[in-house]
């Protein structure tokens, strides 16, 4: 008996042994068709790598798998697979991603491959190719395709991302290693980057962005180059986009030549619109209805011009960058919003002009030097220093408040910015850690002038060091933990007006804004858990204390915000705000699904915030009064995404919740300017195989927002709606192989794409509970055809 089960055993064991298969694939670039050197392939509970050239190969038991492939710098493809009793060969083509990853790479010709690394590493959100060439008319509203992130419209094309209901002051937004901090970009400025220059795009949410400094309390949001070209070479990017909702036409392009181990990337931009068009025939204005003639609200068409030059140079031990960019954007301010509008200034015009009153312009220069050198193996120092100039003019025909006389400029706000920064970060690899420690010094300068008044001069200066320690493993955990501490001194020039009588003597003055000193110290640090428990799951928890400094603006701004429609007023008694922030993230890769799930909760015992003050401006024609103030304030939500592939993955669906709540402790109102509960669901339907370099795909998404009844008090509510996305996208590429060069056929690579898609396809009229809009009554835009083109030539 016993050698029948010993030979039942053996047989067993043989046929066991014998039913394993070998399993062979090759990674590359779904563009270049190059190949992804040491590619990671997880396949069922086995994780390895491709080698050199892309290739690898195991053995498998018959069965189901599901399959992830990752590399640095692309998208990860999951799929799944069916093992049979054969050989089985898989192609995989990774697009390249928008975003830099979580931590400093440097690729293999020395060149840093993302911006500023964050203190935390943690896992940074995506933009798809598919969604940056189509969906969105500025950088803001494609930013707005993060989950947990919206739009905040300050103009007909312009807009600011607001992270999980948060923007201004304590979101970081870095621009080619340059933070670009409020005062650049307060709330009437857009992000003075065009949609199609954003090249590689990551978000980091919550305490991991405390690397960037107090101003990124909430999160960062980095823009950093492409990589550089591969070998010597040109390859010349561009792009094109027409909007019919203000029948805007965008035309951009950029040249990269690389010479040696130098690479020149040179980029250029114009774009002009016309009157917005939204689905309404009136607005109401401090109790009165007045007109919209021909659904086009006057005056708010406008034109940006952008530019940048950057040199890149690389060697064995590091490299570095200059760049240079300028910004000008000029767009009329509608004229409902300048004091008691006349009919007659909405009246139809024979032809939109651009040189019309009243108007706001915006220049931008910078220039910024980035250097990094690999000081001895694992240890690596990067610096950076920058200049940045900002001039803001607003313009209209001149006018007195009172007896005073009428000015003899149309000048009537001007801010002039310059900002000096400079960072230092060092960076040590270890066993099983990586040491992190940084120094960041910033000044600024800003003057104010005009016959209206809204903020006094300031200047300012913030230092700051941080030291953080990096994926540090115990056992199926890795931790990962930072500290940092800043200072800053906030000096703000009072801001004394005279009174006139009837006939324009002064008779005495008026104080708009008070003198302020101060200076503050502060801390932040932030710890993050991480449990992989295979390559399918993995469970990230993160806890922060997190600070900033109150604004100039915050302190002592006290006028109307033209760019806002609002009287506000600072509050110099502010102090700097705290808070302790909990995070965390839950994720489930599959075959042909995936899920994830993110919550946050935050405690701040010093808010700062803008509210609606239950009084009225006491200056003529400015309405109600906003205030900004501080209370202790608890906020929790979170996002829910859930992916699907079917028939094959020819249609992919998507599900996207996300929930914002915020309350004031001390007597349970709602915080302001709160964004609604958002869905959104999405169908993609690839005609053409996805791996396949050539594409036709069809998108229709439906998102809806949620009636947002949780207001402040004085604060308007606003109702739900439902709004319909349609767009199709094709693509057709060409590469030249190494054989067709040994056959002398010669060419080039390309690849052009072309979309044409449908906003709002069934003309909803809706308000944006964010939109500055929403304090005139002011629906949104109307149905918005959009044609745009993209191609690439090397």
């Amino acid at each position: 008996m016993i050698k029948y089960l010993v030979w039942s055993l053996l047989c067993f064991i043989a046929v066991g042994s014998t039913a394993q298969v070998t399993v062979s694939g090759h990674v590359y670039d779904n563009r270049t068709q190059e190949p992804l050197a040491f590619a990671t392939i997880a396949l069922g509970d086995q994780i390895f790598n491709a080698d050199a050239e892309g290739h690898w190969s195991l053995k498998a038991n018959p069965g189901e798998y599901a399959i992830r492939i990752t590399h640095i710098g692309y998208d990860s493809l999951v799929d799944s697979v069916v093992v049979e009793s054969s050989s089985l060969h898989l192609d995989f083509g990774l697009h390249e991603s928008l975003s830099a990853l979580g931590e400093v790479v440097v690729a293999a010709d020395g060149e840093e491959d993302s911006e500023y690394l964050p203190m935390i590493k943690a896992e940074l959100q995506k933009i798809s190719e598919i969604q940056i060439v189509y969906s969105s008319p500025n950088a803001s509203a494609l930013l707005g395709e993060f989950p947990g992130v919206r739009s905040i419209k300050t103009g007909s094309n312009a807009g600011q991302p607001s992270v999980r209901g948060l923007y201004g002051a304590r979101i970081g937004f870095v621009v080619d290693g340059l933070p670009l901090q409020f005062q650049q970009w307060g709330d009437d400025h857009g992000l003075g980057v065009d949609s199609w220059q954003l090249e590689r795009v990551s978000l980091v949410k919550g305490g991991s962005a405390l690397t960037y400094g107090p101003r990124a309390s909430a999160g960062a949001i980095t823009v950093s180059p492409n990589p550089m070209l591969d070998s010597s070479g040109v390859a010349v990017n561009v792009f094109s986009r027409f909007s019919s909702v203000n029948d805007q036409f965008e035309y951009g392009g950029a040249l990269n030549w690389r010479f040696s181990k130098f690479q020149l990337d040179v980029t250029a931009g114009v774009r002009q619109n016309d009157n917005l068009k939204v689905p309404a025939e009136s607005f109401e204005y401090l109790s009165r209805r007045l007109p919209i003639l021909n659904g086009q609200l006057k005056n708010t068409d406008g034109k940006s011009i952008s530019g940048q030059a950057r040199l890149r140079w690389v060697n064995k031990k590091g490299g570095g960058r200059i760049t240079y960019r300028g910004y000008y954007d000029r767009y009329g301010l509608f004229p409902g919003i300048i004091g008691i509008p006349d009919v007659n200034d909405l009246r139809e015009e024979s032809e939109s002009r651009l040189d019309d009153l009243p108007s706001m312009d915006i220049q931008s220069h910078s220039i910024v030097y980035r250097g990094f050198r690999e000081l001895s193996p694992g240890k690596e120092l990067v610096f950076i220093g920058a200049l940045q100039q900002i001039d803001r003019l607003e313009l209209g025909e001149p006018h007195s408040h009172g007896n005073a006389p009428v000015p003899d400029s149309e000048i009537a706000l001007s801010i002039q910015t310059q900002t000096a920064s400079s960072s230092v970060f060092w960076r040590k690899r270890a066993g099983n850690y990586k040491l992190n420690t940084g120094f960041q010094i910033e000044l600024n300068e800003e003057q104010t002038s005009g016959y209206e008044h809204l903020v006094p001069s300031s200047n300012y200066w913030q230092a700051g060091a941080f030291a953080a320690v990096n994926e540090y493993k115990i056992g199926k955990y890795e931790l990962s933990a930072g500290w940092r501490l800043d200072a800053s001194q906030v000096n703000v020039d009072g801001f004394t007006e005279p009174v006139y009588n009837e006939v324009q003597e002064i008779v005495g003055s008026n104080t708009r804004s008070i003198e302020v000193d101060q200076t503050w110290v502060i801390w932040g640090a932030n710890l993050l858990i991480t449990r992989k428990y295979d390559a399918h799951r993995d469970l990230q928890v993160q806890l922060a204390k997190t600070s900033r400094f109150p604004t100039a603006y915050e302190l002592s701004a006290n006028g109307i915000h033209h760019g806002t429609f609002r009287h506000e007023k600072g509050n110099s008694s502010i102090k700097p705000e705290n808070g302790y922030q909990a995070d965390a993230q839950w994720r489930y890769f599959g075959g042909m699904n995936s899920f994830s799930a993110a919550g946050f909760a935050g405690a701040y015992r010093n808010f700062i915030y803008l509210k609606p003050a239950a009084e009225f401006s006491e200056l003529p024609e400015a309405g109600q009064l906003y205030k900004f103030d501080a209370a202790r304030v608890f906020r929790y939500g979170g996002e829910f995404n859930y992916t699907q592939s079917i028939l094959k993955r020819k249609v992919d669906l998507s599900q996207d919740l996300e929930l914002v709540y915020a309350y004031r402790l001390d007597d349970g109102l709602a915080l302001p300017f709160t964004p609604p509960v958002r869905s959104r669901t999405s169908v993609v339907y690839h005609w053409i195989e996805r791996t396949n370099p050539n594409r036709l795909d069809f998108r229709a998404s439906a998102t809806y927002t949620a009636a947002q009844n949780q207001v402040a008090r004085n604060e308007e509510r606003t109702s739900d709606y439902l709004l319909w996305d349609v767009a199709i996208i094709g693509c057709i590429a060409e590469r030249i192989t190494e054989s067709d060069v040994k056959k002398k056929k010669y060419g080039q690579d390309y690849y052009i794409e072309a979309a044409f898609s449908v906003n709002n396809l069934f003309d909803r009229k809706y308000i944006d509970h964010l939109s500055r809009y929403n304090l005139l009554d002011l629906p949104e835009a109307g149905r918005n055809f959009s044609i745009s083109l993209r191609g690439y030539f090397n």
